[in-house]
Parts: C-alpha cells; sequence; structure tokens
C-alpha cells in the first residue's frame, strides 16, 4: 500500500526492489515492446507527458519524406482515402507501391460522384483491382460501396486480429504504420504544404495512458487530435487505412 502521508509510495519502487517478484518477471517487462507500458512497470513511472505517449520521434517522422526510397518500392498499386462529406474534413486519397504513397488527390469539399470518379481514374490509370482500395466507412465512404463493389470499408472500431493486444482495428494499423516510420521503411511523396501538415499529424501517433489493468493499447480518439492541431487529421487516416489490408491478413496468416 501506499503511505500518502510521506514522500514515497510503493509505485516509485523499482520492480527489482521487490522481493516477491518472480524471477522472470523483470526480464520480460525489460523485453516489452511498448515503451510506455515498460517504464510504468518496470521502473515505476506513471508521470507521462503527450510526448513520452508517442509512437514515433520528429525525427523519424522527418525521414518519411526521403524521396530516394520510392525507387526501391515494390508490390502492387493500392489505394487508401479518406472521404470527407461535403463541408466536413477534406478528402485525401493515397497512391501505394509497396511502403511509398503518393498524395494524388485532396479536395476540401466534394459531393459522391467526384469522389467515386476520382478513385475510379486512379484504379483505371494504375490498373488497381477493387479488393486493393481501402475507403472509410463513415459518409460518403458508405455511398462508394454502393457503386464501386468489393472495395475495403475501413471501421476504425472494429475489433482487431489481435484483440488482447490492440483495442481495435485503428490502433493495430497506426501500431503498424508507426512501426514502418521507426524502422524507416515509409516513405510520402507529397508537396510542402501537405508535408508541413503531415509531420503535425504523425506526431498524432499516440497511445491513451491506460491503467495498470488494461492490456490493450489504444490510439488517441480524434477528438482529441483535432483539439491538438485544430483541424481534422485527414491524411494521417489516409495512411493508417493503408495499413487495413496488411492487418486484416494476420487474420488469416499472410505474411507482408
Amino acid at each position: 500500500e501506499c503511505d500518502w502521508s510521506s514522500d514515497v509510495c510503493s509505485s516509485d519502487l523499482f520492480v527489482y526492489d521487490n522481493p516477491h517478484v518472480e524471477k522472470d518477471y523483470a526480464t520480460n517487462l525489460e523485453m516489452m515492446g511498448d515503451k510506455v507500458q515498460r517504464a510504468r512497470l518496470l521502473q515505476g513511472d506513471f508521470e507521462y507527458s503527450e510526448n513520452d505517449l508517442a509512437l514515433v520521434t520528429p525525427e523519424q517522422i522527418e525521414a518519411c519524406f526521403d524521396t530516394g526510397m520510392a525507387m526501391m518500392a515494390e508490390g502492387d498499386s493500392r489505394l487508401s482515402a479518406d472521404i470527407a462529406m461535403l463541408g466536413r474534413d477534406k478528402y485525401v486519397c493515397g497512391l501505394w507501391k509497396g511502403d511509398c504513397v503518393t498524395i494524388v488527390s485532396e479536395f476540401d469539399k466534394c459531393k459522391g460522384p467526384d469522389i467515386q470518379h476520382d478513385i475510379e481514374k486512379w484504379m483505371n490509370r494504375y490498373d488497381i483491382p477493387h479488393y486493393n482500395v481501402t475507403v472509410d466507412s463513415d459518409g460518403l465512404g458508405s455511398y462508394l460501396e454502393g457503386y464501386i463493389n468489393d472495395i475495403n470499408m475501413f471501421h476504425g472500431n472494429e475489433a482487431s486480429t489481435d484483440p488482447i493486444e490492440y483495442a481495435n482495428m485503428k490502433t493495430q494499423c497506426a501500431y503498424l504504420l508507426a512501426e514502418k516510420i521507426i524502422k524507416n521503411k515509409l516513405c510520402i511523396i507529397c508537396n510542402d504544404r501537405q508535408r508541413a501538415q503531415i509531420r503535425q499529424e504523425l506526431a498524432l501517433l499516440q497511445v491513451k495512458s491506460t491503467g495498470r489493468d488494461e492490456q490493450s493499447k489504444k490510439l488517441i480518439s480524434k477528438d482529441e487530435m483535432k483539439k491538438i492541431i485544430n483541424r481534422s487529421p485527414d491524411y494521417l487516416d489516409m495512411l493508417i487505412m493503408g495499413q487495413y489490408e496488411e492487418a486484416k491478413a494476420w487474420d488469416i496468416g499472410v505474411i507482408y
């Protein structure tokens, strides 16, 4: 128990100081990939700022804009698009080749037929099959499903393929994205204005501060993100959706 009248609480002690801890417990904590939980459980440090909860660093984000990696991109072409309703957020479409993505379309206001035409244009130009197209399920995204058959509808709150590890599919995809950023695998081709906004949005790859009993990871909400940057993180949503096919493939044992 904690003696709140003193300056020292049991949570301030290192795990090594507890004589009742099993032999392999500390070793397992040291091997945890989640740095937040590792610091909490191994070092007893429960005081975090937002930066402590970030999945990637500014230096790692900056490396994503090295367009030299685009020459080495391999894999089938695919599309991911954040579909905005008229007057809300914006429409952003990314063309992927492996882990390299080019921002090919961006509109502040779009109607359903305009978005349908734009996506079909890129599908035809790069011979992209329907099953390699992922759009969000809200708003006009659901409209597209009725006109472009067999595309992937992204539901951020759907169950992840590993529900013990990730609270929902959006979090699982966000961790996949962060892993590629950390390993310097992600390449983003865009203009200077887009680059400045994407830098801000990738910094929003932050996990919620959870209690001791909460094991699954969860990305901070979109509302929290909007409060931080005072706009919708539409590029980030598109980048996260770009990981959906890979995340779903985990469920059937496919290795990318």
